[in-house]
């Protein structure tokens, strides 16, 4: 039904131009009607039809006058025949005007209205044109008398641009609205003055208590208040208004910064809030309760693992003192027979066994030591004794060591590559363990007719570096990860000569990473394989150097 305003309204729907445009024309016309319109028989106040024609011709609104008996068009100014797109004034003028209505009950209340004289204020219409397009049009009406009948003028303000733009505009609306109540998390839209404009049916999932009165028009502090009131929000207890006073303050200058907080019946959920650059604000809560009961199982899980694994290693460390206590008298006795030390053993053959088990406990004090290094640095119990390394000095006699075992078993040893290097501040007897390690492993890998390869330089970026390599077994990609944890060992290989803990690599990682360093694996299964350590720059003491 067309909307009878008063004309203090008239701006409501359209432009305050043509608003005002619209009320100047109709005081013009109310002003010629008072001072020309015939007073009585047809002679009277002849001047007045001429000057509303005049004034209505220039007028940049539509006009058109309309007999009110039949609806016949009696008069159509140039800006409407612009607005109708087609047809010369008087094709115009004997048209039926019913053609050009799209909604024809309106039309049909439209016109009673106009019959009784009725003043009609901003009211819209969907038109169509000769040419069967349409177009959206505000109108107001204004009762005369021309040509000696009873008529009303109906001023045309073509809307239809800010209707596609309104259409446009709610078509958005509704696709973020569909947006919105899609999503899992529970979402809500505050106006610049904190009044809730919109929110999703998960909102109110987490809030069933307030469902009823979570409207459009409802402040957040009266949600918040609320939800306080009810005994849901855990961290406000006991502080109610110092917790109204800091989350209406957080509400209302976002850090961006998620926050978790549990609801009293046990939920936690993830609370998310950010400003529109027009002053409203998104919030977002997400109910991450059983993410949070997964992270305490895992949380728990894990303290419960490290003190299983603390245990183990205090287990491993107390063993090893209590074996290597025996093992060093089965060791020191077999010494004493394998080189006959009181005198002849007689047979060779108890010689051999002394050798053997001499060799044996040799091998398992190895082992023992390696368990006792792992378990003082898995308790954090290891503590590097720096001091003035010369680390070209230790890499030499290191790899003197190890030339007997390596050319025993038919391999190349190859040191040349030993260069000039600076004194560092290091852990000697770490750094000794490191390379025996290092070269042990490149040995019991590496084939007869093998070669392993010793150098130490400085590396592109002025760091001490370390590399040992062989061209033995390799390891294949999917194990480099696997062989730098402890009591870890890939699938047996044949051309191994030795056993092992499975330490040997680990250790070698926790020692170097202690001392700052960084170990680099290259290997490829088959091929052999090249570890270099790098000790950090500001290791290098500066002005000393030692040559070998």
């Amino acid at each position: 039904m067309p909307n009878r305003r008063n004309k203090n309204d008239i701006q409501a729907s359209t432009d305050r131009e043509a608003a005002a445009e619209i009320v100047r024309l109709s005081q013009r016309v109310e002003q010629l009607e008072a001072n020309f319109a015939p007073a009585s028989g047809p002679a009277a106040g002849m001047d007045y039809e001429p000057r509303l024609r005049e004034s209505l011709e220039t007028c940049p609104i539509g006009v058109a006058i309309l007999a009110d008996d039949d609806g016949s068009r009696l008069f159509v100014n140039p800006a409407l025949e612009a607005m109708l797109g087609s047809g010369t004034r008087d094709e115009l003028l004997r048209a039926d005007i019913a053609d050009t209505w799209a909604d024809q009950s309106l039309m049909a209340e439209v016109w009673s209205l106009l019959k009784s004289q009725k003043t009609l204020v901003n009211f819209e219409a969907e038109r169509i044109r000769r040419d069967g397009s349409r177009w959206w049009v505000l109108m107001n009406t204004q009762p005369i008398v021309f040509e000696g009948i009873q008529a009303s003028i109906i001023w045309h303000i073509d809307i239809t641009g800010r209707k596609q733009a309104g259409e446009a505009a709610k078509e958005s609306e509704n696709r973020f609205r569909e947006a919105v109540e899609s999503l899992s998390d529970a979402f809500a839209l505050f106006d610049p003055s904190d009044r809730l404009i919109f929110c999703n049916r998960m909102f109110h999932t987490l809030n069933p208590e307030l469902s009823a009165h979570m409207r459009p028009g409802i402040t957040f502090e009266d949600m918040v208040r609320d939800n306080i009131k009810h005994g849901r929000i855990l961290a406000a207890k006991g502080r109610e208004e110092e917790f109204v006073r800091d989350r209406l303050a957080q509400h209302r200058a976002p850090s961006g910064e998620a926050i978790l907080s549990q609801r009293a019946d046990g939920r936690w959920l993830l609370l998310r809030e950010k400003k529109a650059p027009d002053g409203s604000t998104f919030l977002v809560n997400t109910d991450v309760t059983d993410l949070k009961l997964r992270e305490d199982a895992l949380r728990g899980e894990k303290e419960r693992a490290e003190e299983a694994n603390g245990s183990k290693s205090q287990f491993l460390a107390t063993m090893s003192h209590e074996l290597r206590t025996p093992l060093n008298a089965i060791m020191g006795f077999s010494d004493i027979m394998r080189t006959e030390l009181f005198g002849a053993l007689g047979d060779r053959r108890y010689r051999d066994y002394a050798e053997h088990i001499f060799s044996s406990g040799e091998h398992l004090l190895d082992l023992i030591n390696d368990v006792l290094d792992l378990s003082r640095i898995e308790a954090g119990q290891y503590e590097p004794d720096l001091g003035e390394v010369n680390i070209a000095g230790v890499v030499r006699s290191s790899c003197e060591v190890m030339r007997q075992v390596a050319e025993g078993k038919g391999l190349g040893f190859d040191t040349s590559a030993i260069g000039s290097l600076p004194t560092i501040h290091a852990d000697d007897r770490a750094t000794r363990q490191i390379l025996l390690n290092l070269l042990s492993n490149a040995i019991k890998f590496t084939p007869t007719g093998g070669e392993v390869v010793a150098s130490a330089y400085l590396d592109s970026q002025g760091r001490v570096a370390i590399t040992i390599a062989d061209n033995g077994a390799g390891i294949a990609a999917e194990d480099m990860e696997t062989i730098l944890l402890p009591f870890t060992q890939v699938a047996p290989n044949t051309l191994a000569t030795g056993g092992g803990a499975g330490l040997g690599l680990s250790i070698v990682k926790s020692l170097v990473e202690l001392q700052g360093g960084e170990l680099q694996i290259d290997s490829k299964l088959g091929e052999g394989t090249r570890i270099t350590v790098r000790f950090p720059k500001s290791s290098i003491l500066v002005g000393q150097s030692t040559a070998l």
